[in-house]
């Protein structure tokens, strides 16, 4: 039996895969499968690659809010040429390009970025822990046993849920076709030009974003303008 890697692995940020499923996929709804899809096929590659070949994602039209739109329309995915070509073999990522859900002549391209330039980070949050039977189970549990503590101290602090509910509005929450529930964040900082630090998900963490060299779309935009 192959060991399988887990863990936390090291992205050679030397090329990218740029995604982008065909206009007629959104318009039948299938945008989202898609980008699903994508995701799965890069953890199915990292997880049988070694730890110091992984695969890195990036949402570069992501915004903040609900539903898929949120996702926007493309992926980029980064890596080592071996890594890159792992991806365009793999079985589900096949099925994507002999669908016609991906155009069929994929090709590596170049990193065209300057260090210091304003990339993207995508990191996994815990905050989709949250949706999943388990948690609701344990946090009902929790609720009952400070139920009593609760109603002792009620007016008295503010309310720490209502913080937190705002802040997951920020979050963008995808299921893999595995059942895996992802939650995510995007952020944007200057890229350093070096190798990134990311999960089999391809997904940094939130504590320590990994920036890929990813310009987000309204700096994109930006630059179209000037």
């Amino acid at each position: 039996m192959i060991a399988l890697t887990s863990g936390a692995g090291l992205c050679r940020v030397e090329g990218l895969l740029a995604l982008a499923p065909a206009q007629a996929v959104f318009e039948l709804g299938a945008g989202p499968d898609v980008i699903r899809d994508i995701f799965a096929a890069v953890h199915a590659v990292n997880r049988h690659a070694p730890s110091d070949d992984y695969l890195a994602l990036a949402l570069p039209e992501m915004v903040s809010g609900r539903g898929f739109d949120a996702l926007g329309r493309s992926v980029e995915v980064f890596g080592s040429e071996r890594a890159l070509s792992r991806l365009m073999t793999e079985a589900q990522f096949r099925k994507l390009l002999s669908r016609g859900m991906l155009p069929s002549r994929q090709r590596i391209r170049e990193i065209n970025f300057a260090e210091g330039d304003c990339g993207t980070w995508l990191a996994r949050t815990r905050s989709g822990e949250k949706e999943s039977e388990g948690w609701k189970a344990k946090d009902a549990r929790r609720r009952e046993r400070r139920a009593d503590h609760i109603a002792s101290v009620a007016g008295r602090f503010p309310d720490a849920q209502a913080a937190e509910r705002a802040d997951r509005k920020r979050d963008l929450y995808l299921r893999l076709p595995s059942g895996v529930f992802l939650a995510m964040r995007r952020g944007v900082a200057p890229w350093t030009g070096q190798p990134v630090i990311v999960s089999s998900y391809g997904l940094s963490q939130e504590s320590a974003p990994s920036v890929l060299p990813s310009r987000p779309v309204t700096v994109k935009r930006l630059h179209e303008v000037a």
